[in-house]
């Protein structure tokens, strides 16, 4: 360390003029920046549903807890719940808009989907609906279209401002400070790639979420003008059956991997103590934070898995850096390698779905109704581990077999990945010590 000031003395006190910063960091510092970051990405971005009539915040922070955690073991995994929310708001613009409805805006289906109204019929417990029941309701005349302006929805969330301005410092900190490593050519630990790796997913959240409301403990009840047994008698055979969730279920079944192997491998967990078992009364009266919109074309399952790949592909970044043994290198290479294979792979088999020629699923359909052999009894048995036993969680064995060991892979990339990041801390190259020297880019007069 140099300074251009020469020391003067003044009686017994030594003085100098302006004196640099050193020009390095600690381990620590690596470590606190890093989990500093991560943190405040993973808290606010996370935007969750109405708690029900029964709760209030301790609901609401017990949601935000459970997505803590998704979001720190796979921030991909909350984009793409995030995205798909976005879709869903958008098409209930849509439909409302071609209904004449123009003041119903993206702000007002997210509100709808977190469970901001909830109806009130006779003889029946309240219970929240979603945008899509909701537009069926007022299509249908059942109930009045809900004058509720933008403002009365914004008033009710309570958005950290201030929170939010310092991620958003931190973000750009930590984002330029990375870039600025690259340009010096300074080592870069894998902790701060993973870092990075989650602050791209943390804004991309953050984007589809941006007018979404958020912490909003008290939504708006309306009143049926039809009875229910009446909707359900209109309905027809659409209506058939005991309810799931709620009366209105018919209306948008939602039914899709992501909302059938999801439910089972949270309910898998429960069964072995990892989560307090929930015993739901029906009607429901919150809707799930964590229920994964269908998507609405193939194009949309492209633009996800493209966007998923982009996120694991952002460790081959790591593939060159030094690791303290050649082992580990080769560990990092093989994880970064089934992490990207493994979104290709799962994303591939949704995209497929669509492929198929709808002549092709229905022969499939018929071929399942004909008698077979054990083995086909065996491959085509129905799994349903949920408390309420309903049909709509019935899980076909030959899916759990193929989701959950991909599942489970995919896991276990991502607890390596994240265990590298720590114990490779133990050796790095001396330039990942150094800080970036921004006087070099300082004008000189």
């Amino acid at each position: 360390m140099t300074t251009n000031s020469s020391l003067t003395s003044h009686g017994t006190t030594q003085a100098t003029g302006w004196t640099p910063s050193p020009n390095v960091r600690g381990t620590f510092d690596i470590i606190w920046t890093c989990l500093q970051t991560i943190a405040l990405c993973a808290w606010t971005s996370i935007c969750v549903n109405l708690p029900s009539q029964y709760d209030g915040s301790s609901e609401i922070m017990r949601d935000k807890f459970n997505f803590l955690l998704l979001n720190l073991l796979s921030p991909d995994l909350v984009f793409l719940l995030a995205y798909l929310q976005l879709e869903s708001a958008r098409a209930s613009v849509t439909r409302f808009r071609a209904d004449g409805y123009h003041d119903w805006t993206v702000t007002h289906a997210f509100y709808a989907d977190m469970g901001g109204f909830a109806v009130q019929a006779p003889n029946w417990k309240r219970f929240p609906v979603n945008a899509r029941q909701l537009h069926y309701l007022v299509s249908k005349k059942y109930i009045e279209y809900p004058l509720i302006p933008l403002r009365d929805i914004k008033a009710k969330a309570k958005t950290d401002g201030l929170g939010r301005v310092i991620t958003i410092g931190q973000i750009v900190f930590f984002t330029v400070t990375t870039l600025g490593r690259v340009v010096q050519h300074l080592a870069i630990t894998t902790l701060e790639l993973t870092t990075l790796g989650f602050v791209l997913c943390t804004v991309a959240t953050s984007i589809c979420w941006w007018y979404k409301p958020n912490d909003v403990e008290v939504g708006h009840t309306l009143t049926l003008c039809t009875s229910i047994d009446e909707i359900l008698r209109q309905a027809g055979k659409d209506a058939d059956g005991a309810y799931r969730d709620t009366p209105l279920d018919f209306v948008a079944p939602n039914r899709w991997a992501g909302n059938v192997i999801w439910p089972y491998c949270v309910n898998t967990l429960r069964q072995i103590g990892l989560f307090p078992d929930k015993h739901k009364s029906r009607p429901l009266q919150k809707l799930s934070s964590f229920s994964f919109p269908k998507p609405p074309s193939r194009y949309t399952e492209l633009l996800v898995l493209w966007l998923g790949l982009a996120y694991a592909a952002i460790f081959f970044a790591a593939w060159n850096f030094y690791f303290p043994t050649e082992v580990e290198c080769l560990l990092w290479r093989i994880f970064t390698t089934m992490q990207c294979v493994l979104s290709a792979v799962v994303g591939l088999l949704q995209v497929c779905r669509y492929t198929l020629p709808e002549k092709s699923r229905k022969l499939d359909a018929e071929a399942a109704n004909v008698p077979h052999g054990f083995f086909h009894e065996v491959w085509n048995k129905q799994l349903n581990n949920s408390i309420s036993k309903h049909p709509f969680y019935n899980v076909p064995l030959r899916s759990l077999l193929l989701t959950m060991p991909l599942c489970a892979a995919y896991c276990i990339c991502r607890w390596y990945l994240l265990l590298e990041d720590i114990i490779g801390l133990r050796s790095v190259p001396l330039s990942a010590y150094q800080t970036v020297d921004w006087s070099r880019y300082w004008p000189s007069f």
